[in-house]
């Protein structure tokens, strides 16, 4: 399939932005259940 270059190109810029944020996500969850 191939997907619009509007359409893709965002999700590319901000996809470092998105797993860092699962990252710290997942940390967190980690922290919560360790205390």
């Amino acid at each position: 399939m191939l997907y619009p270059a509007i359409f893709v190109a965002p999700f590319i810029k901000f996809k470092p932005y998105i797993s860092r944020y699962l990252n710290q996500l997942s940390i967190k969850n980690i922290k919560n259940k360790q205390l």
